[in-house]
Order: structure tokens, then C-alpha cells, then sequence
């Protein structure tokens, strides 16, 4: 690579006293120049080594032969880069690979090299490699080495003949952590070489592809635009700079935005360092851009681990992304000019500015002469003109129903969109004319959804002017498909809509009432067994008679009924004369079941039953099974036993006809109020208490009492009638 080094003219008095610059320790110069220059030693390595291999096949006139490269194994636990080029021989050992800043790529820009440091990098990761190389029949093996000078040493440790062609191969110890990253590292820094290495080692070789799941979008001479492949499933791009998700390794890669390739070495490059304040430079430093130089047009730091950005490699990179930017504005207003309408044009565009947006100057894209707005067209009031009325019309299937119906969207703008073509309004109302918007989506699979501007002329003058209407593509609603006239289905005379009540059903409402239908007989009528309410549109709910009911309503309705089904309907004239409407029914069972009895009556027997052995003493049960046991069979125990089981209906069938009873006389929210305590059984449940306090802890303990516990209790029980007994006998003999 050829160097800039400019000439320096110094014009100077001759009575000065002059003194050299020089080096003190050569041992810490060498030093930094080896091992402290370079930020990431292993890559550094691999980039300077395998193109110091490439440039001696180039200098052998060996193009298209590829270097061969060994990476470390537990085996072999060294990395190896060999080339098939003129070998080196001992003066140029001597002369130049031994030398610091010493080259002979300084005057050729067909190679690589030239700062005299890519073959000492062996220094930067290890103290010590070997250098095998075969010179015109003689193989010559070295080993360079760090010594306690820190100058460092070449040392030949021997000479022979041989028969094997010319080259040279450069061995480099290797840290066993450090395998897979020499592995990544090599890969990496020659992923855009033209002929890629051979890579030995590894089976089978890690593919690394450069345009994986990338597409060329433009390319020109010297650079390429990329952008991430729709089709490509294995990653998706992250939105922070220079990070890639992917799904198939799990973590973030590694991005290549814009990129300067110099020979096929890879050099990130961003706004910051081109210090460009132009809006075009800064959005294309955040694409995928590749722009390729050659050796030598660019600045390299000494490390050429990154670009030198003086003004003469800004100055070249920012003229070349201009050439890119100029490049993707002619090439789409290719594509734009031969668009048979503005909303194609608008569309082409759309889709390249939506990955390519602010790298080009969007003044340089017009369609036939006019400027490009973007894919919505907004409405402006103007006095004097009638606004448009603008729908947005789509398909929509009730969960209740298979047939579609259309819905509409009233909107103030439009949107170019292929899947939803716009419509002028321009047949009457008797002609139908969402009939045929319907027929056009149901028709045209391509089609999800229709724009209809229904306006008079004067407002459709006013369109043409603010939203570019007449160019773009419009069409009339008569020119659409004319909506056949179905027969009438007369089989659905007979039917009426309805819904059954079905806890175990749910639709997407969360709602029990299941979609069903009623089927009408020969004399018109549905039947007589029937238990219908009619559904109130107004607010979800439903009516029967005087009742007002909701899902919690009919859920106790239904239960009281016994499953009965009960039906719901819109109109409950189209039933006929023979159904029983379920107010009626209600009033019938409940009149039926309280035989005689008011509601404060059920209420009192609710309270009672709460307070029955079943709901008090249920954990007593064992010992109930075995009473007979108990000797005194008339005591406060057994008594309240007894009493229990005279209370024969269950809670919840009262409380059930309590609920229903309140329905029906229109008192569903009143509350009854009742002193329990003088209930009988109230007093029975009292009374074993006093006279058996101990049974309140029993209950608590022996829910799962044995056959020894069982009898503990009874002989408790009997111990204190026995007691009762005694004190009751000598109360009377005292009286006597």
C-alpha cells in the first residue's frame, strides 16, 4: 500500500545548534509497537497475518489460489496461516519481516501492507512463534522470541533441502479458552474477501455469510445497499445500532451498518467520525451500506484497526455516499415514471422510502412533474364547500352469524392502499349502493375494503385540487358489479330467532343464552310448553310480565324450574296464543309450594334450619348414630335431635323460593328482619349448650371422632344427666 509522506522543507539559520531525536529504551519503544498498540490483540492477528499470506500469493501471481489457515485444537493447540508465495528468504528475513517499520509494500497498492508492523502481531498475544518458510528447494524453520532485552530475537533453528513449492507458514501458540474466539475472529476479518481461506481445524466450518438474510436493493460501482430480507425468519433486526437478534443462537449479533471495505477488510464507519451534519450522510451511516476502495485511497491507523479519518478520508467516504444518495433518487424515479397513475407512483415509493428514508433529497422524485405527498390524503374545510362525506366499508362476521355485513368507518382522509381502492358515490339510493361495494369485496379477493366519497361536483372539483383526486386511482361505483337479486327464502317464514337459557354455555359476552330457533306448526302456533321472557334490546335485560330480570334472575329462575328450558324471544307475538309466559308459570309454582305459607314465613324457616343439627352440630354426627347409648333418652340431646329432623326442607330449596317468591310480587330488594332467637329450635340449640357446655369444644375436635372418643362424649353426656338427676332429687327431698 502506498503511503502518504509528505516532504518537509525546513529553512533555517545556520548559527543554530541542532539536535536529533532518538530512542532511550528501544526494548519498551518496541514494546508498545508489538503489544500495546492494539485494542483487540486476537483480531489483530488474524487480520494482519492471513493478509500478509494474501499478499504473497498476489506477489507469486497466485490470484485465485486461497491461503490455507489452521485454527487450534486440543491436539493441536497452535494456529496456523500458510500461503503458497515466494517464501522468505534469509536477507529478507534479516532485512525487512525482522524489522520494524521496514516494507516492500510501500510503492504497490496490489497488496495490503506497508507500515512494517502486520508481521511482528504475533508479539501482541504471545512472547514467542515460529516461522517455517521454503525458499527455492530450502525449508528454513525460526522461532522468534521476547528476550530480557525486550528487543526481541529471531533465532533460525534449521536448514534443509526439500522438494515442497515455495511458501511460508506462521505458527502461533494458543490459550485453550481462546480457541473458539482465534475461530470467530478469523471468520470475521475475512467474511467479504473475494477468495476466502481455507479454514482446517474445524469440521464442519461455522458459515458466515455476510448477506445473510439481506437482499441487495441498489448497487453501483463500488458500493451496494442492503436490506433485511422480509422472507428471512432466522433474525430480526433489533432497532439499536449494530445489534441483531437471533432466534436460532438466542443472543444478539453483531450488524454491519455502513461499512467502508478496503481489499475486503471490513471498517465501521459513522457520522461522528465523517463530523457530517448532513441529514442525507447521517441517515445513510444507518443503513446497510457497503462502499468499496481500494488499497491506498483510504487513510489506516498505524493499527489498521480502524480508519484514519483525516480530511482527505472524509472527503472520500462523504463523496461516495453522495454518489449512493443521487444513485437511489434516479433509480426510483425510474421506477416511479413508468407508474400508470399517481397512486402506483405513491405506492413504489412508499415501499423504498419506508427502508431508505432520508438518504436521498426527495425533491429530485416527482411523478410526471409532481411532487410526492405519501399514501394519506387529508381533507381541508373550505367555506362555500359541502365536506364530503368519506367511508371506509369492510366485512365484518358476527360471532352469532356466518354472514358478513359491512361495517362503516367515517373518516376526513383517504389512504392509497392496494387492498382498499377508492369509489366515487355516482348511483342513487334505490340503485343500492352498498349492495354493490358489498359485491366488489366479496368478488375481488384482492380487495379487503372500499373508500367511498359520496359528494357533489363542486366538492369533487375541490378534491381534485388538495388531494390530487382526478390522478389518482379512482374509479366510479356504477362501473362496479351490479348485486343480484336473491329469491326470497321462505323457509325461514316459519322460523323465529330465540335464545335458550344454558349455564353451560358461554358466548363472547360471557352470556348463557345459547342462539337457537323456534320452528311455528301448521295452525301458526310454537306449542305449550314453553317458558318464554322477551328480550329488552335497551339494555340487555329481560321482561316477563311485571318482572325485570337479569342472568342471575333466570339462573335461580332455571333452577327452581328444575332445568326446565326457558326460552327468550324479541317479540312475543309471533309465538301464537299457546305459549305460557313465564311470570304466569312462576306465580303457578309459587303459590303452589308455599302452600298457605307468606315469605316471612320462609324466611323464618331459613333462619330455623340454620340453626338445626345438620348446620350446628354436623361434626357430632357419630355421636347421633350412636344414641341409643344414651340412658336418659328424654334430655336436652336428644330433644333438639328430634326437633332437627321435623325441619325437613332444605336451605337452599327455601331460599330458592324465597328468591323466586320476591320476583313475583316485585319485591326483590327487600331485606326481611326476623329476632332468632325465639325461633324453638333456637332455644333447643341453646339449651344443649348450657346444659352441656363442653359439646361447643367437641364440635371443634371431633369432626373424625373414634369409637373411644364417640363413647368419651356419651359418658360426658351421661355423667351430666346423672349429676342433673341427683341435684334435682335432693332439691326435692329438701323441700319434703
Amino acid at each position: 500500500m502506498k503511503l502518504d509522506i509528505e516532504t518537509v522543507n525546513l529553512v533555517s539559520s545556520d548559527d543554530l545548534t541542532a539536535m536529533d531525536f532518538g530512542v532511550s529504551d528501544a526494548g519498551m519503544l518496541f514494546e508498545i509497537l508489538r503489544s500495546r498498540m492494539y485494542s483487540d490483540p486476537i483480531s489483530a492477528i488474524c487480520r494482519e497475518i492471513s493478509c500478509n499470506s494474501r499478499d504473497a500469493h498476489r506477489e507469486a501471481g497466485k490470484f485465485d489460489l486461497p491461503i490455507e489457515i489452521t485454527v487450534p485444537t486440543l491436539i493441536s493447540p497452535v494456529i496456523k496461516f500458510k500461503d503458497w508465495g515466494p517464501g522468505i528468504d534469509p536477507s529478507r528475513m534479516e532485512d525487512i519481516f525482522i524489522k520494524y517499520c521496514a516494507s516492500t509494500k510501500r510503492n504497490d497498492n496490489s497488496l495490503t501492507g506497508g507500515f512494517g508492523l502486520g508481521s511482528k502481531t504475533g508479539f501482541a498475544y504471545s512472547d514467542t512463534f515460529s516461522v517455517e518458510t521454503i525458499v527455492n528447494g530450502i525449508k528454513y524453520f525460526y522461532t522468534a522470541m521476547i528476550d530480557d532485552t525486550r528487543v526481541g530475537k529471531m533465532s533460525k533453528l534449521s536448514e534443509e533441502s526439500t522438494d515442497e513449492p515455495n511458501g511460508t507458514t506462521i505458527i502461533i501458540p494458543v490459550r485453550r479458552e481462546h480457541y473458539k474466539t482465534f475461530l470467530d475472529s478469523t471468520l470475521e476479518v475475512t467474511k467479504y474477501w473475494d477468495i476466502r481461506p481455507i479454514i482446517k481445524g474445524v469440521d464442519p466450518v461455522p458459515e458466515v455469510n455476510p448477506n445473510k438474510d439481506m437482499k441487495i436493493l441498489l448497487s453501483g460501482q463500488g458500493w451496494e445497499v442492503y436490506v433485511h430480507d422480509s422472507k428471512a425468519t432466522n433474525s430480526y433486526s433489533s432497532g439499536s445500532q449494530g445489534q441483531r437478534w437471533n432466534y436460532q443462537t438466542c443472543k444478539y449479533e453483531y450488524e454491519d451498518r455502513l461499512v467502508a471495505l478496503i481489499d475486503g477488510i471490513p471498517y465501521k464507519v459513522t457520522a461522528e467520525k465523517l463530523d457530517s451534519k448532513d441529514g442525507i450522510i447521517q441517515n445513510l451511516c444507518q443503513r446497510n451500506v457497503r462502499i468499496k476502495f481500494g488499497i491506498g485511497e483510504l487513510s489506516l491507523s498505524s493499527s489498521r484497526e480502524e480508519l484514519h479519518f483525516d480530511e482527505k478520508t472524509k472527503k472520500k467516504i462523504i463523496a461516495r455516499l453522495l454518489e449512493v444518495s443521487d444513485a437511489i433518487a434516479k433509480d426510483l424515479s425510474e421506477q416511479i415514471k413508468n407508474a400508470s397513475n399517481l397512486s402506483e407512483a405513491e405506492l413504489i415509493h412508499f415501499e423504498v422510502s419506508n427502508k431508505m428514508e432520508g438518504t436521498y433529497k426527495k425533491s429530485q422524485v416527482t411523478w410526471n412533474n409532481m411532487a410526492l405527498k405519501g399514501l394519506r390524503r387529508t381533507y381541508e374545510k373550505k367555506d362555500g364547500i359541502t365536506p364530503p362525506s368519506i367511508t371506509h366499508l369492510s366485512l365484518h362476521k358476527s360471532y352469532r352469524s356466518d354472514v358478513a355485513s359491512l361495517r362503516r368507518d367515517h373518516r376526513t382522509h383517504l389512504e392509497i392502499n392496494s387492498k382498499s381502492p377508492i369509489y366515487i358515490n355516482d348511483v342513487k339510493k334505490s340503485e343500492a349502493p352498498y349492495k354493490i361495494v358489498k359485491e366488489i369485496i366479496e368478488k375481488d379477493p384482492d380487495v379487503d375494503s372500499i373508500q367511498l366519497i359520496t359528494a357533489d361536483q363542486a366538492t369533487l372539483d375541490y378534491l381534485d385540487e388538495i388531494m390530487d383526486l382526478k390522478y389518482l386511482d379512482v374509479s366510479k361505483l356504477s362501473e362496479g358489479p351490479k348485486p343480484v337479486k336473491k329469491p326470497r327464502d321462505t323457509s325461514k317464514l316459519n322460523k323465529i330467532d330465540a335464545w335458550t337459557y344454558d349455564r353451560n354455555y358461554q358466548s363472547g359476552s360471557n352470556s348463557n343464552w345459547r342462539p337457537t330457533t323456534l320452528t311455528k306448526g301448521q295452525d301458526g302456533e310454537v306449542g305449550d310448553q314453553l317458558y318464554v321472557l322477551c328480550l329488552d334490546k335497551r339494555d340487555n335485560s329481560f321482561a316477563s310480565g311485571d318482572m325485570r330480570l337479569v342472568d342471575d334472575d333466570v339462573n335461580e329462575i332455571s333452577s327452581f324450574l328444575s332445568g326446565e328450558t326457558i326460552y327468550a324471544v324479541k317479540d312475543e307475538k309471533k309465538l301464537g296464543k299457546n305459549w305460557i309466559k313465564l311470570a304466569d308459570k312462576l306465580k303457578e309454582l309459587v303459590d303452589q309450594r308455599l302452600s298457605g305459607r307468606t315469605l316471612l314465613d320462609v324466611y323464618k324457616e331459613i333462619l330455623s334450619e340454620t340453626y338445626a343439627f345438620p348446620h350446628k352440630m354436623d361434626s357430632l354426627e357419630y355421636v347421633k348414630k350412636n344414641i341409643s347409648k344414651i340412658n336418659k333418652k328424654d334430655n336436652a340431646f336428644i330433644r333438639y335431635i328430634e326437633e332437627s329432623k321435623n325441619l325437613t326442607i332444605s336451605i337452599s330449596e327455601n331460599k330458592r323460593l324465597l328468591y323466586v317468591g320476591k320476583l313475583v310480587v316485585g319485591e326483590k330488594y327487600k331485606t326481611y328482619s326476623y329476632d332468632e332467637t325465639i325461633l324453638p329450635i333456637a332455644k333447643l340449640y341453646k339449651n344443649v349448650l348450657d346444659t352441656y357446655p363442653m359439646l361447643k369444644y367437641a364440635t371443634s375436635y371431633y369432626a373424625n371422632a373414634s369409637t373411644v372418643e364417640v363413647e368419651h362424649i356419651i359418658d360426658y353426656l351421661n355423667v351430666v344427666d346423672a349429676s342433673r338427676s341427683s341435684i334435682c332429687h335432693l332439691k326435692a327431698c329438701a323441700n319434703s
